[in-house]
Parts: structure tokens; sequence; C-alpha cells
């Protein structure tokens, strides 16, 4: 698989980095949103007319970074490319599921800070989760029409867990 990384702290993108291509994967690394958005945003061609599909799989994201959050940089990759796989890393599993359905309109997938390599690798790579994201974001229609209330919030964290295995949070 093809994987970009957007994560600030040095050590722990080289962690993540090591771990998948050791599993044969190709990473590509960034240290902020910005950077990473550049990097996501180069996969495409110069005019609408010659969009490609862009070159990752899968794209996590540290959810606070400087420059450029991940949310931040999530909305501008969503823009390009509504089916992307989004992973958020985040040691704020709450705020980052709740401002990932309030501002981009879907459920992504969260994984809890701090987390071992091996529950990162799975996650990767499990097809199976993005294709349950789908499955929750079809049954969810209530994202797309207004604010999801208290109870519907409760679905969705519901779903993520169950979807994700409880594997990370």
């Amino acid at each position: 698989m093809n994987v970009l990384i957007a994560e600030d702290n040095e050590e722990t993108l080289q962690a993540y980095k090591d771990a998948l291509e050791a599993r044969n994967h190709s990473v590509t690394v960034s240290y902020d949103g910005e950077d990473c958005l550049n990097k996501y945003s180069r996969t495409f061609g110069s005019s609408e007319m010659n969009k490609q599909i862009p070159d990752f799989d899968v794209v996590i994201l540290d959810y606070k970074m400087p420059r450029k959050n991940g949310l931040e940089a999530a909305k501008e990759i969503l823009k390009l490319n509504p089916q992307q796989r989004i992973i958020f890393a985040s040691g704020f599993v709450d705020e980052t599921v709740e401002q990932s359905v309030l501002q981009l309109r879907r459920v992504v997938e969260v994984m809890r800070k701090p987390f071992s390599l091996e529950a990162l690798i799975g996650t990767v790579e499990d097809g199976q989760v993005f294709e349950g994201l789908k499955t929750l974001m079809i049954n969810l229609r209530f994202l797309k029409d207004g604010y999801p209330n208290e109870e519907q919030m409760k679905q969705i964290f519901d779903g993520l867990r169950k979807i994700q295995k409880n594997r990370t949070y």
C-alpha cells in the first residue's frame, strides 16, 4: 500500500514509517498538515481535465499539528478526493470524531494515541474497516442533513468501535 503520514513528532513519525515499511508498504512522510496537503496535491494533474487518482491508499493524520492541523488538511484532501481513506491519530478521540462529523460531514477512522505499532499496521491493512465506514455513512444520513444530537453521536461512536473491532479506542 502507499501511505501518506503527517505527524509533527519526529520520533513517532519515524516509528510509524519503519513499521509500515517493514511490511513492504511505501511511505511518504510530512511533519505538518500543510506539507502533507502539498505532497497529496502533487499526485493530481495540473488541470481539472487531467486529474489522476491519488497515489495514496491511506492518509494518516495527526489531529493537532502546526501550520495546518489534521482536520484542516483532511478537508482539503477530501475536496480533491471525497473517497480518500483517512485515519486520524489523536489523543483527543471524542473531539476528533465530533469535529470530523461536524466539519467534514463524515465519520473517519480514529486511533487513540498512544497506540502500538501492531495496532497501526492492523488498522492500515484492514480494508474491511474502510468498507464498514462507507456502510455506516449510508446509515447515518443525518450527517448530511444537520448536526447530530447526543444520541446520534453515541450511534457514531458505537459504530466506529464495532467497525474498528475495539482495536484503537
